[in-house]
């Protein structure tokens, strides 16, 4: 099952740039490149692809790697869980979760960064770099290390000594910074990857999202259908961006028709660049001043390339942005545990909190089938 990778295409400007070479960034105006594949030829059916074992590559066609050799930790075909306990709290009796919890690194941030990593060792890249507030410096610091690549990662400067120890113990180099520093940077979309290093942070190379829109077709795997409602917890903005991504490429082979999932992109009050920029009509996040005061780690981060393509996204699907107080977040986090027993990250309360606001509003209607996007295991 040969990859269907034509070449690689920028968001912004329309640009073509060559795939089986390193890219980062649009050269003609350093907009996102995409991966885009030729599926109007050799594209597999749904069918065919049920048929295939589980897991992160069930649809290899649409994965930008070359190689038939792919290192595993055993990532992706993560459970869909019925909402129980908080389905009925929330009154929406089909209400779903998807446990991303239960990815090799503990969160969703093993998608894509298994993908990038494996794809820098084929084009001859022996060392990625990363800003993370946690989840994806966790899965940057084991694909690399199963890919055998150098990794250095900036982390904030309060990260756990758990977290640092656990990084450290995979052969990750460390460099610990003020949060305020390493956000600035991202939002900017600063290149962290000079010296020969790739940097895998949100968008800054066009491979991540490709392993990240899996979570976008495991949906339809599961469900046969296209789900009314999707609510992630927002920081970069790359999951809102990937699952729009996948549902197009669905549509082009014909797997599901022009209707979409309304996209919801929820983040905290204390830091909400991309909500802003929504409710604004932006197509660009703009400056963000205020102290990002959460206690949803992965919420206090951004990325110009990653959310200018969920904004896109989120208006196409009908979908919006909403923000939760941290008296609700820890509310739905509370509500996550007592209802339903699952052990998922604080984030994941902002989308149960959410969830309640949307359903009271009258967005999110009491029949619809709505799913939850619970991105990591951690607290």
């Amino acid at each position: 099952m040969r990859s269907l990778l034509l070449d690689l295409n920028c968001a912004q400007c329309g640009s073509i740039a060559e795939s089986d070479r390193v890219q980062r960034r649009c050269a003609q105006c350093d907009g996102p490149l995409l991966a885009r594949y030729d599926l109007g030829r050799g594209a597999p059916g749904l069918r065919q692809v049920l048929k295939r074992p589980p897991g992160l590559l069930r649809l290899s066609e649409l994965a930008p790697l070359q190689s038939h050799h792919f290192p595993t930790l055993g990532e992706g075909a993560t459970p869909l869980l019925p909402g129980e306990g908080p389905a009925v709290e929330l009154d929406l009796p089909h209400l779903l979760v998807k446990d991303e919890g239960q990815n090799p690194s503990g969160s969703w941030e093993a998608r894509g960064i298994s993908v990038a990593a494996a794809k820098a060792r084929e084009l001859g890249i022996g060392r990625i770099c990363l800003r993370s507030a946690g989840d994806s410096a966790r899965a940057a610091a084991s694909y690399g290390a199963l890919q055998g690549l150098d990794v250095m990662l900036q982390i904030p400067e309060d990260s756990s000594p758990e977290l640092q120890e656990e990084l450290r113990d995979r052969g990750a180099e460390l460099e610990l910074l003020p949060w305020r520093e390493i956000e600035l940077a991202a939002a900017g979309g600063q290149d962290n990857g000079a010296g020969g290093w790739l940097d895998l942070s949100a968008m800054a190379e066009p491979f991540r999202i490709e392993g990240a829109k899996t979570l976008g077709f495991e949906l339809i795997y599961d469900l046969g259908r296209v789900p009314d409602a999707i609510l992630c917890p927002t920081g970069t903005g790359m999951a809102i961006a990937a699952i729009g991504k996948a549902f197009d490429e669905m549509e082009s082979m014909g797997w599901i028709g022009p209707v979409r999932p309304r996209l919801v992109a929820v983040q905290a009050e204390s830091f909400a660049p991309l909500v802003h920029a929504f409710r604004k009509h932006h197509d660009q996040l703009q400056p963000w001043s205020r102290a990002a005061n959460t206690a949803a780690r992965e919420l206090r981060c951004s990325s110009k390339q990653a959310s200018m393509l969920a904004l896109a996204a989120l208006r196409s699907s009908r979908g919006t942005a909403v923000t939760v107080g941290e008296k609700d977040i820890r509310a739905g986090f509370s509500m996550l545990n007592r209802r339903l027993g699952l052990t998922g990250s604080v984030a994941t309360g902002a989308c149960v909190a959410a969830a309640k606001q949307l359903r009271q509003s009258g967005f999110l209607r009491r029949e619809a089938l709505v799913v939850l996007v619970s991105p990591s295991n951690r607290q």
